[in-house]
């Protein structure tokens, strides 16, 4: 970007507040300048005339799913998830669980589409090239606990997941471990019930999954996850909880969405998100993805409806102690599409939940950013002297919160592009082999 550029904006959510009639100014690849109150003009400066401007939108837990026959194959899905993500104004996202292979294949295709902002998370431990880093850790290999540590540390990362298939003290060890050595600490808490830990050192950085905060000693196991939030949710406990939580300053994955597909929630969003996955479906030729969306959204309704009840009052109730929500939607898990169910996710949070449309921005910029790491690249937050990471809209998404669908223009550094002139791969096709 070697010509100069102007952005001139109705409304301008810089990350943190609502400014109105301002200008941005963006020079060799650098906000230099950002006036508000007036629009600029300069000579020879390209100028944007744009309704609504704020920061890339930034996803808390995802997966890039690299499935299919070989090489191509593998690339074909990858390309397809991560220009889903780029449609949707989706600049940044974390990867909550990844083989190396993917890993590699989807750090080349972010490279090839310009947008490196990916924090991944693997099995495996070393070769992994990025600057950030999420791992899975188990009873199988936490003998190689040290070694991956020191591993990550040479790499400069500072992020370790635990996904707590494990027992408390395994994971009381890794955290112990993790910490000493610097590291933040991000869980999944399937296994290891929230009160056992809350108290103690040993509290992670971030929660996965909001639905998991009402694992209790008692009540462990995910399968029957849906039960317990409909038979044996207790406000107050929760409540006790949400204190506990804002008071670690812990964050909090949202992924609704997800379990509004799983428990077969009837607020029409089953049902859209299982169009958008069957068209996704016309491109990749995912020939299991219904039968896979069926099998798991197999909870009985009336059960659903009261856990889906539930779950959202709990949500309410952390949204209103101030916890820091990140949202995200656990794309593909459970036939959720990349892109289409991070909006969703934020519809839900709005329309289901209460959440008011300027905190689910912040949400979705600034507060995941700091929290998974990619604050340091400048996302989430439109500011001088900066990159610019910005997404335009064609609709105010405060007055509504669907206008989130209308990106006219992403801008970066490197490119002004528009969305709708990205395609998707047929199935195999690669430009690369």
């Amino acid at each position: 970007m070697d010509k100069g550029l102007i952005i001139n904006t109705n409304f301008f959510f810089n990350g943190s507040s609502l400014n109105y009639d301002s200008s941005i100014i963006i020079e060799h690849g650098i906000i230099t300048d950002i006036v508000y109150g007036k629009f600029v003009s300069k000579p020879d400066y390209e100028v944007i005339e744009a309704e609504f401007v704020m920061p890339g939108l930034v996803s808390a837990h995802e997966h890039l799913v690299g499935v299919g026959s070989g090489k191509k194959g593998i690339y074909t899905y990858l390309y397809n998830d991560l220009v889903l993500f780029l449609m949707h104004g989706i600049l940044g996202l974390r990867d909550a669980g990844n083989t190396i292979q993917n890993i590699v294949m989807a750090k080349k295709i972010s490279e090839e589409l310009q947008l490196p902002y990916i924090v991944f998370s693997s099995p495996l431990f070393d070769r992994v090239p990025t600057s950030y880093l999420s791992i899975y850790i188990d009873d199988t290999n936490y003998k190689n606990l040290i070694y991956c540590f020191n591993h990550f540390r040479d790499f400069g990362l500072n992020f370790i997941k635990a996904y707590v298939t494990l027992d408390t003290e395994l994971y009381k060890k890794i955290v112990d471990l993790g910490r000493s050595l610097g590291f933040k600490i991000g869980a999944h808490l399937w296994s290891t019930p929230l009160e056992e830990i809350i108290d103690t050192p040993y509290h992670p950085d971030i929660i996965d999954h909001i639905a998991t905060i009402i694992q209790r000693k008692k009540l462990t196991g995910y399968n029957d996850l849906a039960k317990i939030w409909a038979d044996h949710f207790d406000q107050g406990w929760i409540e006790e909880m949400a204190k506990k939580i804002k008071s670690k300053a812990i964050g909090v994955t949202t992924t609704l969405v997800n379990a509004a597909v799983v428990w077969g929630i009837e607020i029409g969003l089953r049902e859209q998100l299982l169009d958008y996955v069957l068209f996704y479906n016309k491109f990749l030729n995912r020939e299991e993805t219904s039968k896979i969306v069926s099998e798991a959204s197999g909870v009985n309704k009336s059960l659903g409806m009261k856990a889906w009840k539930n779950l959202v009052t709990a949500t309410k109730i952390l949204y209103q102690e101030g916890i820091s929500l990140l949202p995200a939607s656990d794309s593909p898990n459970t036939g959720v599409p990349p892109g289409e169910g991070f909006i969703k996710e934020l519809i839900i949070l709005n329309r289901q939940v209460g959440i008011k449309s300027l905190d689910i921005l912040k949400y979705a910029t600034s507060e995941t950013t700091k929290f998974i790491g990619l604050d340091k690249y400048g996302l989430g937050i439109i500011k001088e002297n900066t990159k610019p990471n910005i997404i335009i809209l064609d609709g105010n998404p405060l007055n509504d919160i669907e206008n989130l669908y209308k990106v006219k223009l992403i801008i970066t550094d490197k490119f002004v592009l528009e969305p709708k002139r990205l395609e998707l791969y047929p199935l195999g096709y690669s430009p690369s082999f």
